[in-house]
């Protein structure tokens, strides 16, 4: 028999995917869907019920952004607050381009860090090369995560980390799939 955990799972698993990670998405992650952004990645309808039968609300065009109003997906669709309430398919839809994604820290991992690149890191303003620099942190240096850990891929490629500690702002960690910029403090 095969188990069903739900579209929320499949969904942060595939998000995992796209943001550069392999790990399986737990329950507690599956617990944040809601209020997240999605974008349609192909036209596609907004139905009042869950079935692609029901009555058509309105049509997402390729991009368009609806923010999830349920935490799991039935029959292949998910309740969708904006931009109207109604159902859309999740086969559909996509991670929002430059979401902050939700990250869950493993119990074993501690918030620190210690910065590998022999350059150091600039600390930014906001996730992105071109925001304002609002210190450094050079190599073997510690850095500490915000608590809940958060992280943003920008457009380049780069994966963002959101730091408290020794300045707060936002560091690259690296690009996703290549080396890291960071590694735990021993």
């Amino acid at each position: 028999m095969t188990k069903n955990y739900g579209w929320g799972v499949l969904l942060l698993s595939l998000g995992a995917m796209v943001i550069g990670t392999s790990s399986p998405a737990s329950a507690a992650e599956a617990a944040k869907l809601t209020g997240q952004c999605r974008a349609a990645k192909q036209s596609t309808g907004l139905y009042r019920d869950r079935n692609s039968s029901s009555v058509l609300l309105s049509s997402l065009k390729l991009g368009d952004k609806v923010t999830l109003a349920e935490e799991t997906a039935r029959d292949s669709m998910i309740l969708v607050s904006a931009p109207s309430k109604g159902f859309v398919q999740t086969a559909n839809l996509k991670m929002c381009p430059g979401a902050v994604v939700p990250v869950t820290p493993k119990p074993s991992l501690s918030s620190c860090r210690l910065v590998t690149q022999p350059m150091g890191l600039a600390i930014r303003k906001e996730p992105g090369g071109t925001s304002e620099a609002v210190s450094g942190v050079g190599q073997n240096e510690k850095i500490t995560l915000v608590t809940p850990p958060e992280s943003k891929n920008t457009d380049d490629g780069r994966t963002w980390i959101k730091i408290s500690k020794p300045a707060e702002g936002w560091v690259s960690e690296g690009f996703v799939n290549a080396g890291k910029n960071v590694a735990p403090c021993p």
